[in-house]
This record gives C-alpha cells, structure tokens and sequence, in this order.
C-alpha cells in the first residue's frame, strides 16, 4: 500500500515559535522538513474538542534526550504516529526560528 501525499503546508510561526493550527484529520503520517533552522525542542501538540491543548510528541536537538532535529535541512523526518490522532496539530519551538522555512507534507 503506498502512501499518496495529501497536504503540503508551509508553517507560519507566531512569534517565531508557534505554527499555525493544521487539520490532520483523516491523514497517517505527516513528513516535517525545513532550511535556515535553528537546533530547538519542538512539541508537537493537539486541540482537543473542548479547546484544551495537550502535547503529543517531543523532539530534542541532537545531544540531548529523545535526540532528533524534526526540521534537519536536507533530511526531513516523519512524525511520531501519536501525532497523527485525528486532532488539529500544530509545532512549537523552544527558541525562535528566525527566518526558517518549513513545512509538513501529510499523507493519506
């Protein structure tokens, strides 16, 4: 079974930290990708029905526990699958991404 891509949206970060709300409903997975990044812990986290918001994976730079850089320049790497709840998700940076291009492709 192969994996179609569904939505390819580039993030806007709020602040330089907070992207924007995105439906991943109906999609599996989600590939992150970026350039002009800057190492950070990213979170990504869900909207629950009633508004509340709860973290549902974390990502450390290299070097650090749960090691990974999720927007690597030149190597992208898919979300975690409890990401992929159903749920609007959105990403959030531990320090600024000043000037940074990114973008999740999610795929059904």
């Amino acid at each position: 079974m192969s994996l179609r891509v569904g939505l390819i949206s580039e993030l806007v970060l709020n602040g330089s930290h907070q992207s924007q709300w995105l439906d991943a409903n109906g999609y599996r997975s989600c590939f992150c990708i970026g350039q002009g990044t800057v190492a950070a812990t990213w979170i990504i986290q869900a909207k629950l029905p009633d508004e509340s918001i709860v973290d549902v994976a974390n990502y450390a730079p290299d070097g650090e526990p749960l090691a990974s850089l999720l927007f690597k320049a030149g190597s992208g790497k898919y979300c975690t699958t409890n990401a992929m709840c159903g749920l609007p998700i959105r990403f959030v940076a531990s320090v600024p991404q000043p000037g940074a291009k990114l973008w999740a492709i999610f795929k059904a």
